[in-house]
């Protein structure tokens, strides 16, 4: 598969990748927005509203009679962080025009929902969303974000996410993201939209049989006359201080289970030529069913219900969840942080490290299944000036040595530590999903 890219205005790019593997297209609009402290809140609830009408189509009913008649195409709004930015994305997954038995171009007229999504939004008359839609959205979002007040696993990651992001000015908690969503009214939503997503440039993904020619033409149609405010530029990753001191928080909640997450450092990001040694050490520290905190604290131990950990390449952060019983939490700790020592002193067999680049060969390889992970892919390397091939970066796993990691492990530091204990007795273990 090979990606074609091309700059169609100096605010407007299309990258195509031209396929017949796939019965079904995946198509989007994408713009960045620089972090600020009400974007995460703010982006939240306007995803949901934009979801809810367009201009042309004032009702959800109308909207979804339009996707039916797309060949029941599917559409998504989201808002993910990118390192110093977060990502708005409009996309859809469509059926391959070749599959259509009405000659209709199933692209073109999806690129023009997608259009209508992100720059003809349902307002009064007023020019303001309107205040129904609004409120509704407000009610579910906040319902949303109490509810992860509710789920110990991903309010102890949010914690700690918090921890280790403590000198971001930009960052909500939990707590001030309610806060401003309740806040916000139809007149703050309206002009957050209107500073921000209509005047940024825009980014187009395809995947399909279409070349990238007739996917400029198509895009043409639609964006031609769109003007940003900026040039399009790749978004900047800020990797988080390695030389700080430990972090270190513990509340606690009416639950039987304790929810232990440490955090660490690593300086490497996306673009780094040592991401590919730290996805390794990830893999083998707690990526993955054959790691050794899976293997040895959760299995051999058995220490944990469960434990793992991510590795988050827009800040290099490495983050370990796990779910254990409060009164083993400094047993369950040392433990973790053994396995880390063992990987930073070489301690590494050779089953692990093999299996380990096994299981990031299978993730690569998986990637050409579907055409949602193959854009996802693209699209955020794209986003950060990376241009390399699914091929090409499995080939890079595939060169780093036992002695890349071990080397890359002694740079990462601890940097954070929360615990939730839970304060009732149970005789039930709990499970929550990571």
């Amino acid at each position: 598969m090979i990606l074609r890219s091309s700059m169609l205005t100096e605010s407007l790019r299309v990258n195509s990748i031209t396929t017949d593997k796939f019965k079904t297209g995946t198509l989007s609009f994408s713009v960045e927005i620089p972090n600020e402290k009400l974007l995460s809140p703010y982006s939240l609830l306007l995803t949901e509203v934009l979801q809810r009408a367009t201009a042309s189509y004032p009702k959800k009913a109308a909207l979804q009679k339009r996707l039916d008649e797309l060949y029941s195409a599917s559409v998504s709004i989201r808002c993910a962080k990118h390192g110093q930015s977060r990502a708005f994305t409009f996309s859809a997954e469509i059926l391959d025009n070749s599959y259509s038995t009405d000659e209709m171009d199933i692209v073109s007229e999806t690129y023009s929902l997608l259009y209508e999504l992100m720059f003809c939004p349902l307002l009064e008359s007023d020019g303001f969303f309107p205040e129904h839609s609004v409120e509704q959205e407000k009610r579910r979002v906040v319902s949303y974000l109490e509810s992860l007040i509710n789920n110990p696993s991903r309010y102890a990651s949010a914690r700690l996410a918090e921890l280790l992001l403590r000198n971001d000015e930009t960052l909500c908690t939990i707590e001030e993201m309610i806060d401003a969503v309740k806040s916000c009214d139809r007149y703050k939503l309206t002009e957050f939209y209107k500073n921000n997503l209509v005047c940024r440039p825009v980014t187009v993904f395809y995947i399909g049989t279409l070349s990238q020619e007739e996917i400029c033409e198509r895009v043409m149609r639609c964006l031609g006359e769109h003007r940003a405010k900026e040039t399009l530029c790749n978004v900047p990753l800020h990797p988080i201080d390695t030389k700080r001191e430990l972090a270190l928080k513990e509340e606690h909640m009416p639950i039987s289970q304790g929810r232990l997450t440490i955090g660490f450092t690593s300086s490497v990001c996306l673009c780094d030529d040592d991401y590919y040694a730290v996805s390794l050490f990830n893999e083998i520290f707690g990526g993955s069913p054959a790691s050794k905190l899976f293997v040895n604290v959760r299995e051999k131990m058995s220490l944990c219900y469960s434990c793992s950990s991510l590795y988050n390449v827009f800040d290099g952060t490495i983050r370990v969840s796990s779910g254990i019983s409060p009164k083993n939490r400094e047993i369950a700790e040392g433990a973790i942080l053994r396995e880390f020592e063992n990987i930073k002193n070489g301690k590494i067999s050779d089953k692990e490290f093999l299996a380990a680049k096994k299981s990031i060969e299978n993730s690569y390889r998986e990637i050409y299944d579907n055409p949602s992970d193959v854009l996802t892919f693209y699209s955020v390397r794209r986003a950060v000036g990376m241009v390399c091939t699914i091929d090409e970066c499995r080939e890079r796993f595939s060169k780093v040595t036992k002695e890349d990691v071990v080397r890359v492990a002694n740079n990462i530091k601890l940097d954070a530590i929360y615990f939730l204990c839970g304060d009732l007795e149970s005789e039930e273990e709990e499970e929550y999903d990571e």
